[in-house]
């Protein structure tokens, strides 16, 4: 649960990440109005699309969801996934942009952006690693003749899962069901 935790964690993080990532570019001229295409001279730039602000979305999201309840079988995938592409769109963004002289908030933006979409890979990542981990074996009592629960002077005999009908005298040595039939001595 704890590992399911801290998915949801690096998930919202990287959301917000990816937000910020988005708004930096603007954050120069400090009259941010949310855009989806930024026309403006000298910008002709798509930095704010569609695409990270649907990616912050899902995985604030996905994270929301991790952090109340087990994950569902496509949400470390989409995490995962969605992550790596983030990742890549803002590494070419940065590629981009550091030959251009738009300034040190749109490449700040891409830094930042990079580090969301890595942060919400590595949700994806661990949500997925958690998911396929072997749940741990639950310890169980081994067949054999136990103390009776409801009458100490008996055994009975437990067949690793339940309490079976067959009992016998503690002085005396029992037998297995299997091999031979116990005696069926009266409930007390």
């Amino acid at each position: 649960m704890a590992t399911r935790v801290v998915s949801g964690v690096l998930a919202i993080a990287g959301a917000v990440a990816v937000g910020l990532g988005g708004y930096l570019p603007y954050a120069q001229d400090r009259s941010f109005e949310y855009r989806i295409f930024d026309t403006d001279s000298p910008h002709t730039i798509l930095f704010l699309a569609i695409e990270p602000a649907a990616v912050a979305v899902a995985a604030l999201v996905l994270g929301i969801l991790l952090l109340v309840h087990n994950p569902f079988r496509i949400t470390p995938g989409v995490l995962l996934g969605t992550g790596v592409q983030t990742t890549l769109l803002y590494v070419g963004l940065i590629g981009f942009y550091a030959q251009s002289e738009f300034g040190t908030d749109v490449r700040a933006g891409g830094w930042v952006g990079t580090l969301g979409g890595a942060l919400i890979a590595a949700a994806g990542g661990l949500a997925l690693a958690v998911r396929d981990a072997p749940a741990p074996a639950t310890p169980t009592t081994p067949p054999g003749w136990y103390a009776d629960p409801g009458a100490p002077e008996r055994l009975r005999y437990w067949s690793g899962t339940a309490w079976t009908e067959h009992t016998h005298p503690v002085s005396q040595s029992p037998a297995t069901p299997a091999s031979a039939p116990p005696s069926t001595e009266a409930r007390g």
